[in-house]
């Protein structure tokens, strides 16, 4: 932590949270309603059927929430690199648009 204060001042500790909060929200979002929608349509008796809906739902659910930690990813690796390889993101829609 001090090492990144040094650096990047204390705004540097919350590097890529706007993404991470992006992707929590994409993914577990999407992954709980998947499950209920699911439950409610198949009606699991067993513990594999369960799993197997729970499996569906998380890959469902990452299929969305992918995008976000690949902005995540590079936001809080930009400031490992030098400065003129930095790519600078300035929010996580910043992110996104300049990785598509």
């Amino acid at each position: 932590m001090g090492n990144i204060i040094k650096s990047d001042g204390i705004t540097g500790l919350w590097t890529g949270l706007s993404a991470g909060i992006l992707r929590q929200c994409s993914y577990t979002t999407v992954r709980l309603g998947v499950y209920r929608q699911l439950e409610q349509n198949y009606s699991p008796k067993t513990f594999g059927e369960k799993l197997a809906l729970g499996g569906t739902a998380g890959f469902v659910g990452s299929l969305f929430g992918n995008p976000a930690e690949v902005a995540l990813i590079r936001m809080c690796a930009d400031g490992n690199k030098p400065k003129n390889e930095q790519r600078g993101y300035t929010s996580v829609s910043n992110a996104l648009i300049r990785i598509m």
